[in-house]
């Protein structure tokens, strides 16, 4: 049976503007046998019963509503209208549009005409990024696959992800409808398509970018470090060092270079992973798809780093808690765990250090402050002397004025 996402929408949308739906029942009250949906086994069943006089002329009356408000550009009205033409002829179940196919072929071409009119008037009118039914339906009617792809070339991983959803679903949509007895309108089937002619290329599109992202993966992980990061890391630790060496710490300026070096380019690393991530549409499951797969390469490789107990403490803590991520990203939660584990085996021995670290730094900022407070004093005193100073000689030269000296 056929319903496609905006029919339903229209329906939808009528309770949320407050439209009244003439209800159907699945039971005819004339005859006490079951009509519409669940109760139909085909087209001819589902439409067995002729709605009274009222709602077809309601439902008339509002399809020619909606066709002069979409002439007039006013969308809202236009949409309430449909909405108001479909719930008059409602006959139960999801396929809404099938109830309009049980007035005929020509009125069903009626209606199809207007909704492929509403969508091209929403799709102008709208502001919504997000690609929906009035994008991909005004694309296909007006320009095929074609117009598809190109609607899709900027667009970005989650709206794929949508269309490539609706792509698939409408033609099935169809093909169930065929089989339940519905006929397909020459549109309809044109449009459908479209829209399988245009999933083999946007999947094809979006591995690409998937595979672009994992390229630039590889070399954020592996690249030199930038001029700027250079400049950043030596700024950094030259600012600690003075401040280190004057409490008598040692520092490893070493491996705190590198960690921050290596901070930056596994903070782009893992953005690529994300992006290849988003990218990959396949149903494969997690920890096959290449991104996950590249990520547990980067986290063997820090957990392997992570375990030299020549580096500091500090340095080590980074690698296992950058290796957890990569595992745990890569759905590789045996892993993941040694890596937590590792982390949690350095950390009463780093909280020590750094807890011994922040003493002397304390103690050393007391040293300087009362070093500050002495300075100042000083300073304070000689101005208080060379105050004393000029008072002492304006006084003798009054007196020697006085004397006449």
């Amino acid at each position: 049976m056929n319903m496609t996402g905006h029919s339903w929408s229209l329906l939808m949308g009528a309770a949320l503007l407050g439209v009244a739906l003439p209800a159907q029942a699945d039971i005819d009250p004339r005859t006490g046998r079951q009509t519409g949906d669940v109760g139909a086994q085909n087209f001819a069943e589902f439409c067995e019963y002729e709605l009274p006089a009222k709602q077809q002329e309601l439902f008339f009356k509002s399809l020619g509503d909606a066709e002069k408000a979409i002439a007039a550009q006013r969308e809202a009205e236009a949409s309430r209208s449909a909405a108001i033409a479909l719930g008059a002829v409602f006959r139960g179940g999801p396929e809404t549009d099938t109830s309009v196919k049980c007035l005929g072929k020509s009125v069903a071409e009626r209606w199809n005409t207007m909704r492929l009119a509403l969508f091209s008037l929403q799709n102008t009118q709208q502001s919504d990024a997000r690609v929906g039914d009035a994008q991909l339906f005004t694309a296909a009617n007006e320009g095929g696959t074609g117009e598809i792809l190109n609607l899709m070339s900027d667009r970005s991983s989650g709206d794929f992800r949508a269309a490539l959803g609706r792509l698939r679903e409408y033609p099935r949509q169809l093909d169930a409808a065929r089989s339940f007895g519905v006929f397909i309108l020459p549109r309809e089937s044109s449009i459908a398509t479209a829209f399988r002619g245009a999933i083999g290329p946007l999947q094809e599109a979006a591995a690409e970018k998937s595979r672009a992202a994992l390229q630039a993966e590889e070399l954020a992980f592996n690249r030199t470090p930038t001029q700027q990061e250079l400049a950043m890391a030596d700024s950094a630790l030259q600012a600690g060092a003075l401040a280190q060496a004057m409490a008598g710490l040692d520092s490893d300026n070493g491996d705190q270079r590198e960690s921050m070096l290596a901070g930056f380019r596994i903070s782009q690393s893992q953005e690529a992973l994300r992006e290849a991530r988003d990218w990959d549409l396949t149903d494969a499951d997690s920890s096959t798809r290449a991104s996950s797969q590249r990520a547990r390469q980067r986290g063997e490789a820090l957990l392997e780093q992570g375990n030299e107990t020549s580096r500091t403490l500090e340095l080590r803590d980074e690698l296992y808690r950058a290796s957890e991520w990569y595992f745990s990203f890569g759905g590789f939660d045996q892993q993941a765990g040694i890596a937590s584990s590792q982390r949690a085996a350095i950390q009463p021995a780093l909280k020590s250090e750094r807890a011994t670290r922040e003493e002397k730094l304390e103690a050393q900022a007391e040293v300087m402050q009362q070093r500050a407070e002495s300075v100042q004093q000083a300073v304070d005193d000689m101005q208080k002397t060379d105050a004393e100073k000029q008072s002492f000689n304006k006084e003798a030269e009054a007196l020697e004025a006085e004397l006449g000296f």
